[in-house]
């Protein structure tokens, strides 16, 4: 494939505009190293906090920002798309302060997404960040302040970022490690194990390809700081990359994710593209290269991909010259297969029984 052509200026893209804003405003907040998932399910929360018309359908989380205040948030599923709740107990804020939404959608940095159907009327967009600003509306009742957003199902699966912004301050508040908070629409955080790819759940549908699937992806990383996958389909053709939330998608030193609604599953491929932001590249000393997507070792099928120009478009930074063209990327024809044994068993045979013959592959396959 040849090398995608750009401007100068586009060779390096930044953070978003609101991740590099916020984290100067909270650069003395304390940091620690992201070594369990901040997300918590709002079951211990106090009843009132969130709507009670939610259904268990609904994904729950609880984020905890640098001042110790929680922020509960919930997503309700239906047919035209995601109502997403984010709630506040006044009792935990300064007296006078009036908190408003600073958010924004997205899949992969830098770009933030504003469907119209999604802002609410009271919005309005921040031009030295980008994002959308929302009022958050007070209630007296219940002491809280909340909001609603609605996401149509077409932008699924997609990631909200926000932070809250007191107006009489001017002051963000946020992740005690200085970003934004993540919240997953169409997916969820998934599961550390097991690594690799794995069928959740199947459902019904008139033709196989079109039976919607929901898979869970894992993969190890202890030195990655960013993660995302990357789905497309094996001819090349389609492109979907989700960034994963350090917070959100991280157990450990295991990133993961779960999607739902996947269908042709047997003609789709994955991969991965680790980064880190301090050795962002080889030269630098670093084990990744953003601009690469790189094959899940837990897959047990690759096939040779040509990479779409979505690809290199979508990537941080252009991959060196000549390092271009086709990749190994995972197959996930395995989960979905099946192969008619015709009445064929298993062997069955005791160890004693068994002999196991070592062969050199390259002498058995050449020639």
């Amino acid at each position: 494939m040849m090398q995608p052509a750009r401007p100068p200026d586009a060779l390096h893209r930044h953070q978003p505009a609101l991740q590099q804003k916020y984290f100067r405003a909270l650069q003395h907040a304390p940091r620690s190293r992201p070594r369990t998932a901040q997300i918590y399910a709002a079951a211990a929360a106090p009843a009132a906090v969130l709507p009670t018309w939610l259904t268990p359908s609904a994904k729950k989380y609880r984020f905890m920002t640098s001042n110790k205040r929680m922020v509960y948030t919930a997503v309700q599923p239906s047919d035209s798309g995601y109502t997403v709740v984010i709630t506040l107990p006044a009792e935990s804020l300064p007296e006078g302060r009036s908190p408003k939404l600073h958010w924004g959608l997205y899949r992969t940095s830098p770009t933030w997404i504003h469907p119209p159907e999604a802002i609410p009327n009271d919005s309005w967009r921040d031009d030295a960040t980008g994002a959308m600003r929302s009022h958050m509306h007070y209630d007296q009742q219940k002491d809280l302040w909340h909001l609603e957003l609605k996401v149509p199902r077409h932008m699924a699966p997609v990631l909200l970022g926000f932070v809250l912004w007191y107006p009489e301050s001017n002051q963000f508040e946020g992740s005690p490690a200085g970003r934004h908070f993540a919240v997953p629409i169409g997916m969820s955080p998934g599961t550390p194990s097991p690594l690799g790819p794995t069928l959740v759940a199947t459902g019904n549908a008139a033709q196989p390809q079109e039976v919607p699937c929901t898979l869970n992806f894992a993969v190890f990383s202890r030195h990655a700081t960013e993660m995302s996958l990357c789905l497309m389909r094996a001819d090349g053709s389609g492109y979907l990359e989700v960034m994963l939330d350090p917070y959100t998608n991280r157990t450990g030193d295991v990133w993961h994710i779960q999607l739902s609604g996947l269908k042709d599953v047997a003609n789709l491929v994955y991969g991965w593209r680790p980064n880190n932001s301090s050795q962002p590249t080889w030269a630098e000393g670093g084990r990744f290269h953003p601009a690469y997507i790189m094959l899940d070792p837990y897959c047990p099928r690759a096939l040779p991909i040509q990479l779409p120009q979505a690809a290199y478009d979508a990537a941080p930074l252009l991959p060196p010259e000549g390092c271009v063209g086709t990749c190994l990327l995972g197959s996930l024809a395995h989960l979905v297969d099946t192969f008619d044994w015709q009445g064929v068993t298993r062997p069955n045979r005791t160890l004693e029984e068994t002999v196991i013959v070592e062969l050199d592959v390259a002498g058995f396959t050449t020639g």
